[in-house]
């Protein structure tokens, strides 16, 4: 237990570890939060279907051969 107690106090008096959270917090505080990915989710998903269609059009398309 001592262990634990002196590893405690570390963490707790030591400036390195107060400044490592304040940078670890703001850098989840920046972080996109997952309901705001999912408008540039659903656009990407949009051009891809739509790439997809295309290309299956144009594979349905017999070949000019004029």
């Amino acid at each position: 237990m001592p262990e634990l107690r002196k590893q405690l106090l570390r963490v707790i008096t030591e400036p390195s570890f107060q400044l490592g959270a304040g940078e670890l917090h703001a850098d989840l505080v920046a972080a996109a939060r997952p309901g705001d990915l999912v408008p540039a989710i659903e656009e990407l998903t949009a051009l891809h279907r739509a790439k997809a269609q295309r290309s299956e059009h144009d594979k349905a398309r017999p070949a000019n051969t004029g």
